[in-house]
């Protein structure tokens, strides 16, 4: 057997783990079988690596000799995977994900405003879960994404990420002619007999922050047609046959009225995530400048024109300082 990068792995997950069985667990494979496999490295070394005993096993001295190589080779060949992955982000496309098609449009025009010389290519997906899904599978190199505090805003190992929104609570979308359609603020416990349109997507934050928002509130309304997205559900909401969580920035068909809910019992923020192995530091401090810009803009093309801004300063988006100026071009 000709020993390889695995099997040497294989060895350091043992003798950092301090016994077979957890080095199993860790691998994801059956106690018996790495046992078998740690048998066959050992026998590819000539000798017993390990001296097994009740509490586990110890490296014997070949043992520990071939760790510490192991774990200098190991060391290097990671070294060079994300030096390539570096120097080929320099001059490959840099895949973007969005929530909607319509910001990405709009995030692109703001990247080629401030010198971003890589070609963009863009992901869409609603569910911010999915997003970052492709980000660890590295598959999307960058993402601006909405997502809830204690839910889903924990940066994952090997990402990296900076709030570009601190706090933009959800409002609730509702028919005009609606009886709580004139209350300055809409308590999310007097909405428990309406129908709801479900958050769309992959029921990650914003759905599990709603649910739990609808046992804080000690209601279960009903949601027959289950999730689907808000923009082609206006005309349903108009006729009364439902009410769903809005953006700030969503903009209301005739007939619909965007209110705020009591509390606030519904709020995301917006961030910018980011692989380092694919996206330099420089071009992930243009990527969050444009999300800012791009985000500022949304605001005053819609929420800044609608009555409620004016009326309800408190239930505005709160917005992180803007990073300085741009010294100079980047990603070029």
């Amino acid at each position: 057997m000709e020993v390889d990068i695995r099997h040497l792995r294989v060895v350091l997950t043992v003798a950092e783990s301090g016994s077979v069985s957890s080095a199993a667990t860790q691998l994801g494979v059956s106690q018996p079988a790495l046992s078998a496999q740690l048998g066959r490295i050992e026998h590819a070394f000539g000798g017993s690596l390990f001296a097994r005993g009740r509490e586990g096993v110890r490296p014997t001295p070949l043992g520990e000799f071939v760790i510490d190589r192991a774990r200098e080779l190991a060391e290097q060949l990671d070294f060079m995977i994300v030096e390539a992955r570096r120097q080929t982000s320099e001059t490959g496309p840099l895949r973007v994900g969005c929530n909607t098609s319509r910001y990405f449009s709009a995030f692109m025009l703001e990247l080629e405003k401030l010198g971003f010389a890589r070609t963009v290519m863009p992901f869409v997906d609603t569910s911010s879960g999915v997003i970052t899904e492709h980000l660890l599978r590295r598959e999307v190199d960058v993402a601006f994404a909405g997502v809830h505090v204690g839910y889903d805003d924990a940066c994952p190992p090997g990402l990296r990420q900076s709030v570009v929104v601190a706090r933009e609570p959800f409002f609730v979308a509702i028919a005009a002619s609606h009886p709580l359609a004139t209350q300055r603020e809409i308590p999310l416990s007097a909405l428990g007999e309406d129908e709801w349109l479900l958050p769309p997507g992959k029921p990650d934050g914003t759905y599990a922050a709603l649910q739990d928002a609808f046992r804080q509130a000690g209601i279960s309304p009903a949601s027959p047609l289950g999730r689907q997205s808000l923009p082609d559900f206006w005309p349903y909401i108009a006729a009364r046959r439902a009410v769903a969580l809005a953006m700030p920035s969503d903009v209301p068909a005739e007939g619909v009225v965007l209110r705020p809910l009591q509390g606030q019992p519904v709020a995301g923020t917006r961030i910018v995530r980011w692989n380092p192995s694919r996206v330099s530091e420089a071009e992930a401090e243009v990527c969050v400048r444009a999300a800012q810009s791009t985000f500022l803009q949304e605001l005053e093309e819609t929420a800044m024109n609608q009555p409620w801004w004016d009326e309800f300063p408190s239930h505005r988006p709160t917005l992180r300082p803007p990073l300085p100026p741009v010294g100079e071009s980047v990603g070029a």
